[in-house]
């Protein structure tokens, strides 16, 4: 086992203000995606709900991408 995976040294490539950026990316786009009305916006809804997809996957695949 990877002691250095293991206490998250060596975990993403990816400078820790990009991985926050991409965090607070997806909360504040899920929020927004929350609190529009669901019978008004709809397509503006699901356009933040694809927003935040694509901001989680991309934060998943830095953090992924780095190991040892």
């Amino acid at each position: 086992m990877d002691t250095a995976l293991t206490y998250g040294e060596v975990l993403s490539p990816a400078p820790g203000g990009v991985l926050w950026g991409l965090f607070c990316t997806t909360a504040a786009l899920g929020l927004t995606a929350t609190v529009w009305p669901r019978t008004r916006w709809t397509y503006a809804r699901f356009g933040a709900a694809l927003l935040q997809w694509a901001a989680l996957s991309a934060l998943t695949l830095l953090l992924v991408s780095g190991g040892a």
